[in-house]
This record gives structure tokens, sequence and C-alpha cells, in this order.
């Protein structure tokens, strides 16, 4: 026997986008906020899976070149940054727990007890400062109580997935709570080679524990320490298409094979590289048949380990009064590999060794002031990293290991406030300085040529047309530091009125900035390091958040328009390798709509619709763009929606099933445009059902995801269109497609 569930009204959410606990109705951001919970029932334990369920967002975990299937690559609202290397920074923040998350690589984190996420759109250049200037991902674990608690699931679904998670919280004494949880989650690949090698595969243990100290009721500690280390053979990049008369390919076949194997005809006798079958040759018989096969050879690698420790320290002075320490420490470690030609011959192979740390420390004075009209908050922010960064690549006619070390460092003083002029109507103003140094030492060099496997110049080949190669040993860059600084001051201001107790309405000016840096991947060799500039955002955003239907209707909206200048694009125009230059300006408007709803009793329907209309002002010739190309991932319409029903059975147990779609418009995976990375518009399904007891002791649910099995683009990178095509490969990755899971949970309390 069945029956409804009386839900009378919508939860309140609350969020800290201004450093306070407060609630989303009441906050003049355009915010799309994730409960643990709400993560949990859709099956997201991995960061980046928010991305399909937050309009006007983008989020793919594997960066082109390098082959790193741990990378977080963010756009919001068409600002990002895919180039996932110390030397360029993010375009969009991640912070856990108030902590700077400053590498990609390692971003994508496994989500094992997160209590909310908040994505943030639009420039934080207040209060969560530097390279926020597409927006934050603010994450919120859950903290130790007093209340013991455990719980034990286990996952199991398709291609092998099988997650195991355990936690327990409690209080240890009086004073002293902990929690602590470990995951362990193991998945085959889908993209496989010839030797027995799967791709996409996922190998991975992720811990933490948290301690919680109140020795007065006006003083919380808090200690939280979190470990991840992921083995897997690498991300799942297939060949999409192959030029063989590309400049490598054409100097490969030409030149490394001898003339009888029939791989090149040199002009004007032929028309350069054969399609012979000829396994010596580099051509398109080593294009795979599907989107599941590759023919690479180079030995699989892509391993990640993190660790991170931060305190948090909250004293409450007194009643209007509260001073806020965080400080964290972070290493991570990564090697990871790419057989970028796809064959088992030896013409574009990429392996990386990265090391990175970095110490934080944030103080914050937060206070209320003229009757509590006034609440404002003071801080200061101290960044270090140091990092390095080591990738061996090897070409057809060269060898060569590019990289080197990383030093940053930056420093900020923010200040923002908000006072109440009457019961309805606020204004809040907020300034950050900002005093960022960047210093890169190169360690390049060539390792190995082939100037003696070169013949003399064949027929159709003049003398000089094979550029001669530096002997191994010869330096690249120079290894001297090459230092960049910036200082830069970010201004907010904010007018909110409540039109009524369900309305409130905002408009805002803010601006952002991302620091400028040092393309590391070089070739051929250049006299310094090429360098880019800062980009930089200013954005006006009119927003509404709407409450009503006695709380049974949400609705959070907002319109915005920003101009971007100096926008760091990576740049495929002057190099063998892609440098990261400064493309020009941009204009981008749009707006977004979330919305929650309780239509009946037992129902809750939420969602949201993103439009997003960007397009280039300006543009530097030496970019090798134009006015015509459309910015980097960013569909133009993205909506999300997510409908549910809860049934009250005889025995007191509930039973749900949703159902939840998205929709992503067309975009492109690089800057250039290239037709073959472009995305088409598509849509995925997901359905699941949920079955808990009426203590919650049990809970069992069968999730399917992406039902319509899109196998949709989710990174690309092309050299066979723009000024440059010495590659002439264009390789992709795409989505797993269908996938279904059952999980059971335990909980003891």
């Amino acid at each position: 026997m069945l029956s409804n569930v009386a839900v009378a009204q919508l939860d309140e959410i609350v969020v800290t986008a201004r450093k306070r606990e407060e609630s989303l109705q009441d906050t003049p951001i355009s915010i799309k906020a994730f409960s643990g919970e709400d993560l949990e029932v859709r099956g997201v334990t991995n960061l980046f899976a928010i991305g399909q369920y937050t309009p006007n967002m983008t989020f793919d975990k594997a960066a082109t070149i390098g082959g790193s299937n741990n990378a977080a690559v963010v756009y919001i609202r068409g600002i990002g940054q895919d180039a996932a290397v110390p030397t360029i920074d993010l375009g969009v923040g991640t912070y856990v727990d108030g902590v700077y998350l400053a590498r990609a690589v390692g971003g994508a984190l496994e989500l094992i007890d997160v209590e909310r996420i908040e994505v943030l759109r639009g420039p934080q250049g207040t209060l969560f400062g530097r390279n926020t200037i597409g927006g934050a991902i603010n994450i919120t674990t859950r903290k130790p109580t007093e209340e013991f608690a455990a719980d034990v699931g286990i996952t199991y679904g398709s291609d092998q997935l099988a997650i195991v998670r355990a936690g327990v919280n409690g209080a240890l004494t009086d004073e002293l709570f902990a929690k602590g949880a470990i995951m362990f989650k193991d998945r085959d690949g889908y993209v496989f080679r010839p030797d027995g090698t799967d791709f996409g595969d996922e190998h991975m243990f992720s811990g933490n524990a948290a301690f919680r100290w109140e020795p007065v009721d006006s003083l919380t500690v808090d200690v939280n320490v979190d470990y991840t280390h992921s083995t897997t053979n690498g991300a799942p990049f297939i060949i999409e298409s192959l030029d063989a008369n590309a400049a490598f390919p054409a100097f490969y076949n030409g030149f490394l094979v001898p003339p009888t194997e029939g791989c090149f005809v040199p002009p004007p006798v032929g028309m350069g590289s054969t399609n012979t079958p000829n396994p010596l040759c580099y051509n398109a018989q080593w294009l795979p048949a599907d989107d599941s096969t590759d023919f690479g050879t180079l030995p699989p690698k892509d391993d990640l380990e993190v660790f991170g420790v931060s305190a948090t320290i909250e004293y409450s002075i007194n009643s209007n009064l509260t001073f806020k320490s965080i400080t964290s420490y972070r290493d991570t470690e990564s090697q990871y590999a790419l057989d970028q030609d796809h064959s088992p011959l030896t013409l574009f192979h990429v392996e990386t060794d990265t090391e990175q740390d970095q110490f934080t420390q944030e103080l914050q004075l937060l206070g209320t002031a003229l009757d509590d009209k006034l609440q404002w908050i003071l801080g200061a922010y101290y960044f270090e990293e140091e990092a390095l960064y080591v990738e061996t690549i090897t070409f057809p006619p060269v060898d060569f290991q590019s990289g080197g070390t990383v030093d940053n460092d930056s420093v900020a003083l923010f200040a923002q406030g908000t006072y109440d002029v009457t019961d309805r109507l606020n204004f809040t103003v907020g300034l950050r300085y900002t005093d960022d140094t960047k210093r890169f030492t190169p360690d390049q060099f060539i390792v190995a040529n082939r100037n003696d496997a070169v013949p003399p110049p064949l027929v159709g080949f003049g003398p000089g047309q094979v550029p001669p190669i530096p002997p191994p040993g010869f330096p690249i860059l120079p290894p001297t530091q090459a230092t960049a600084s910036v200082s830069e001051v970010n201004p907010m201001a904010s007018i909110g009125y409540q039109f009524t107790d369900e309305l409130l309405t905002y408009l805002t000016y803010s601006e952002g900035f991302k620091s400028g840096g040092f393309t590391q991947r070089i070739f051929p060799p250049l006299a310094e390091a090429p360098s880019f500039l800062p980009e930089f955002v200013s954005v006006y955003e009119l927003g509404l958040k709407w409450e009503g239907l006695g709380n049974r209707l949400r609705l959070n909206g907002a319109f915005f328009f920003s101009d971007y200048d100096d926008l760091q694009i990576v740049s495929q125009s002057m190099s063998v390798a892609p440098l990261v230059q400064n493309a020009g300006t941009a204009e981008i408007s749009g707006f977004e709509l979330d919305f929650q709803a309780v239509p009946g009793d037992g129902w809750l329907v939420q969602g949201g619709i993103g439009f997003i209309d960007g397009e280039y002002t300006e543009i530097d010739p030496g970019t090798g763009l134009t006015l015509d190309n459309e910015l980097v991932k960013t569909p133009e319409w993205t909506a999300t929606a997510t409908v549910s029903y809860t049934w009250e059975l005889a025995n007191g147990a509930t039973l749900t099933p949703q159902i939840d779609t998205t929709y992503r418009d067309s975009y492109f995976s690089n800057a250039i445009n290239s037709p073959n990375t472009q995305q088409d518009a598509f849509s995925l399904l997901n359905f699941g059902i949920t079955y808990q007891t009426e203590d919650g002791a049990w809970t069992v649910s069968v999730l399917g995801q992406n039902l319509s099995d899109e196998r949709f683009i989710s990174a690309g990178f092309s050299e066979q269109n723009g000024p440059t095509s010495s590659l002439g490969t264009a390789e992709l990755i795409r989505d797993r497609g269908r996938q279904w899971r059952v999980a059971v949970k335990r909980r003891f309390d």
C-alpha cells in the first residue's frame, strides 16, 4: 500500500558565499547549490559531475596534451582555462572549507563527506580573490558532532564499478569530536588497446579525518586532513582524424622510414604520404573503426597522490565581533603519459612528472555594527607555492625535455560591508588589493635528435628543407629565472532591494582578474620564456530571488553582461607547441534561472536554464583567431530538470523514483574551433529509484545514467586547422556512455 508523503515547503538552503552563513535567498549572488544528500541521490561521487547540473557551466576532468585524467577544466559563463600546467592559473577557483586549490591536476575531487557545494557564477574578486575571474566552486565538508553515527555503503555498476565507503562520527571527549570517512573506487576502462590496456579506468583510495575542539562556547577549532591516491592507465583519448601530410608525419614517412617501404612519394612526383597498409607507415590505417579502440604502445601511466591538512580557528570576541583564521598545506604529486600519435609507432609521446606544494594563510575579522544594520568583514590572505613540472616529449626528428620549476606567491587585503539603509534597501561595497609574483625557471633541453638518420635530400626536396636540429644538451630555453608581477585592486558594489518579503532584487558591478604567466611547452628553441599578461573582466549583473506560494516555489535568476579584456587562450599559431596568448577582447551576455518547486505533496521539481551570447570584439592577429571564432567550451543554451516523487509504504518506508535530464548546445573544445573537436547539441537522461526504511537505517538505490547512450566530447585537441599543422592529428575524449549502478547504504546511530 502506497501513500504520498506530505512535503509542506522547500527547505531553506544555507550558503557561505559571503564568508558567513546566510540563506541562499538573502545572498545577492547567482549561486547553484547542491546538498550532500542531493549529490548522493544523483550518484555523484566526483566533483566534475556537477557541471551537468549547473547551467552556464562546463566541467571536464581531463586536460589535453599532457593526458592527466584527474584535472579540473572548468568554465563558467564562458570564462575558464583548459591548460593544466603550473605556469598558468585557473579561471574558476575551487575552495574546500575556505582553502584555495591552486592547480587543475588533482582538482577533480572525489566527494566523500560533503555537506554542500556552491557554484558561484561571475567573478568573486573581493572575498575569494585571485583567479576567480569566471566564478568559484565553494565546497563545505561535514563537521564532527558529539552524537555517535556511522555508515557503510557499497555500490556496484556497469564496467565492473565497485565503490566501498565507510564513515564514523562521535565524541572523543566532552570537548573534542571527530569524524572520518574512507572510500575505495574501482572501475574498468572503456578505450582499449590490442595489448590489453584499458584507458579511462579508475582505481582510487580517498580518505579524510576531521576534528572539532570546543573548549569554550566562544572558541571552535577545526582540523581537517585528506588524502587521495589514484592509479589508472590514463585519460581515454582516441584519435579522431589524421593528416599524414602534416609536418611531422611527413617527416617521419619521408625521412625516417626507408624509401623502399612506400610510405612517402616526394613531390612533384607523388603526393607525399601514401595510404599503404604497411605497418611501418604513419597514415590513416591507425584510425580506429570505433570510439573505443586505440593503437598506441607507450606504457600507460596516470598516478596521482594528494595530501592536505587545514586548521580553522573561529573565536567570538563578543556578540558583535568574530575572528577567524584558516591555515592550510597541500602537496600533490602526479605522473602521467599520453601516446599522442595513437599508433604502434613512436611519433608523438608525452610523459609528465609533476610535484606541487602550497601553503595558505587567511585571517578574517567579521562584525556587525550600528544596531546590526552594518555587517562587515576585513581580511588578509597569503599564498605561496612551489612546483616542479617536467615533460619528456618525443617527436620524429627530436626528443626533448620541457618544463621547469615554479615559485609563486600572492598577498591580498580585502574588505566588504553590507549596510541596511531600511528594512528593504541595502548597499554592499567591497574592495580587494592583490599582489602576485610568479617565477619560472626553465629546465628544457634537447635529449636526442635524429639528424644522422636523415638521408640526403630526396627528389622534390631542396637543401635546407629539413631544418637542422641542435645537438643533445642544447637548451630550448635559457635556464634563467623569468619573473612576472602584478598588483591589482578589484572593487565590487551591489544594491539590493526587498520588494516584498518573498522577492529580493539586486544590481551588482564586480571586477576580477587572472594573473599572467609563462608558456612552458616550447619548441623550437627560443631566447626567453614566452609570457602573457593578466586578463580582466568587468561584470554587470541584475538578479532576483523569489520564494512564494507558501514556500513551495523558488525562482532565482540573473542577467549579466561581461566586458572581458586580454583574455588568455591556448594558441596554435606560432610554434609546434601551443602557446598561451592574450587574444584580445570579448563581450559576453546572458542569463541563468534556477528553480525549485513542490507542486503537490510528495513532489519535488528542480532545475535551471542558462543562455550565453559571447563574441570576440577585438582579436590579436598573431593568435590565428578571427572575430568569427566562438569562445571555447561555451554552449549557447544549457538546461537541466529533475522530477521526483516520494511515496510512503505501509511499513513507514519510503520509495522515491527520480528522473532528470540535461541539455547542452553545441560548442568547440579548442580556441581555434577545429571542426573535428566540435560537440553537437545533446541531451542526457538519468533515472533512479531509492528505497529507505522508516528509521533511515537502510537505503537502497538503483540508478541509470546517460540512458540515451550519448558519447559526447569532454576534451579535444586538434592540429589540423589554423596557421600551423605540425602534428596533423585530432584527438578526443568521449563520454563512457550508458551506465547503471546499484547502491546499498547502512546507517548506525
